[in-house]
């Protein structure tokens, strides 16, 4: 390219013109015009993105419209979406891709690495429940089997219900198969994927019902580096008109829609409360350990972040598991004196056989402080 110096006074004003466009679809680069907006995607995490097969995925179809509206082609960049923030870490923070969709709206996910556009969605829990039976409270699911995931805030809820027998199940897609084999009267599922699931494999055989409560539900949003200002003021101008377009997909994929129902507190008893450890919309009560360390308080707040967006798909969101093996609100109780040194082997090096993956050198030492920090203010004693 010529210096601007020597081209026509015609020439420097096409430049001049030129130089905004190619910062908008570039989102903040003058290395080149790209064509492509490359989005994050799981290539096997239907109904929100695949590879192969139709429809692609809800997530895709966004950001099929928003490429298009930017004048540009979107092209997947496949990763697994199993770790969480290292996910995001070494696709989109590692500049191989331009935007995630799908992140959730918390200023506090990622330590504000990453600037985010307003949430287009809410995702919640749902009831999946035969089209003859209604359910507005807890108590309406008395004697019924209730086929609920494994460490989610439903499962935490259903172990306060009287008389309503779970069956553990690690995935929506068991739960549905629970329900559809007769192992199970109803299920407790996450909304999207029940409702995805009983639209194209069940032919709508079921109500799919949203709930309400803390930790039931999910805003979503897209993330983007922190640099790329300019790229998330393009997409979230694009969002904002993206509204009918979104709820149209959203009854294509078999989303929950409706008004939810809020079965935590229903039962008329008080919901019992104690710092720290919230599961769902039950507080777990927590009685201090003996003996526990003192804790920072700032540095625990910091690691109760850390956690929910790291460790909770496992552990439970708070580190309040219903399973006793995963809840690491007892760890001093099973471990006593040698509780730091445990912590500190299985976090750092993992446990690879039991499914624990290694968090040394994905989390930097002061993250894994700050977790310890925050494991350490919810331990109890009894």
């Amino acid at each position: 390219m010529q210096a601007v110096g020597t081209t026509s006074r015609r020439s420097a004003r096409c430049l001049a013109a030129v130089v905004p466009a190619v910062l908008l679809v570039t989102g903040g680069s003058t290395h080149g015009v790209e064509t492509a907006l490359r989005v994050c995607a799981d290539p096997n995490n239907p109904p929100f993105s695949r590879a192969a097969g139709d429809p692609k995925g809800f997530y895709l179809e966004i950001a099929d419209r928003i490429a298009s509206a930017l004048g540009r082609t979107p092209e997947p960049v496949w990763h697994v979406t199993y770790f969480g923030q290292r996910a995001v870490r070494s696709t989109l923070v590692a500049r191989e891709c331009d935007l995630y969709v799908g992140l959730p709206s918390d200023g506090e996910f990622m330590g504000g690495q990453l600037l985010m556009s307003e949430p287009f969605a809410v995702f919640a829990y749902a009831l999946v429940l035969p089209r003859d039976v209604y359910v507005e409270r807890l108590p309406d699911l008395r004697g019924r089997r209730v086929a609920v995931q494994f460490a989610s805030p439903p499962q935490s809820l259903l172990a306060t219900a009287a008389d309503v027998s779970t069956v553990t199940v690690l995935s929506p897609e068991e739960g549905m198969r629970a329900l559809a084999d007769g192992r199970a009267d109803a299920a407790y599922l996450w909304g999207p994927s029940a409702g995805y699931l009983n639209k194209y494999e069940y032919d709508g055989r079921y109500q799919i019902v949203p709930t309400e409560g803390q930790g039931m539900s999910w805003h979503v949003a897209i993330g983007f580096r922190r640099e790329d200002r300019t790229l998330r003021n393009a997409v979230q101008s694009v969002l904002d008109t993206m509204g009918p377009r979104i709820r149209e997909l959203e009854a294509k994929y078999g989303f929950p829609s409706g008004a939810p129902v809020r079965l935590a507190g229903a039962t008329g008893d008080p919901i019992p409360s104690a710092p720290g450890a919230v599961t769902g919309s039950v507080a777990q009560a927590g009685v201090p350990a003996e003996n526990t360390p003192s804790v920072d308080t700032a540095a625990a707040a910091r690691g109760r972040a850390l956690f929910n967006s790291n460790c909770s798909h496992c552990h439970g969101p708070n580190a309040a598991s219903p399973e006793t093996r995963t809840d690491l609100r007892r760890l001093r109780r099973r471990y006593g004196a040698l509780t730091d040194e445990v912590f500190s082997t299985t976090v750092r090096d993992g446990r690879p056989e039991k499914g624990m993956p290694l968090w040394k050198g994905v989390l930097s030492e002061d993250d894994l402080a700050a977790v310890k920090a925050f494991v350490d203010s919810v331990q109890q004693s009894k």
